[in-house]
């Protein structure tokens, strides 16, 4: 029977593993660039992230907007971030009055701006 630290040590090294894996996917590299330098831009150009997800990625969306504005991995000036999957009242009012299908749907065009932006997660 496995230890603890035999099972931890396994998914250390599956993780890293995974990691080096990673740094191989050029084309997936450079999808990620692209996607971390819109944030980059969105963040000097003072706008929003409005960040969305169902089921478990709706608790990763608030997680991430929470990153946003706190801090992420150093210590940075916050970024203005919502997680469109926060607010029960709007999430019941909206489910109850149009359909669960568009909980986020109705939110976009009512809140977010030209200089904002929208990140989906799925």
């Amino acid at each position: 029977m496995p230890t603890t630290t035999d099972t931890l040590k396994k998914n250390l090294i599956a993780s890293i593993e995974a990691k080096q894996h990673s740094l191989l996917q050029y084309d997936q590299l450079a999808v990620f660039g692209k996607a971390v330098q819109k944030v980059v831009d969105r963040y000097r150009r003072v706008g929003l992230w409005y960040i969305a997800g169902n089921r478990g990625s709706a608790a990763d969306a608030q997680h991430l907007s929470v990153e946003f504005d706190s801090k992420l991995s150093r210590d940075r000036g916050p970024l203005a971030a919502e997680a469109l999957t926060s607010d029960t009242a709007i999430l019941t009012a909206i489910g109850n009055n149009y359909g669960n299908e568009q909980v986020l749907s109705r939110q976009v065009p009512g809140k977010i701006t030209n200089n904002d932006r929208f990140l989906g997660i799925t």
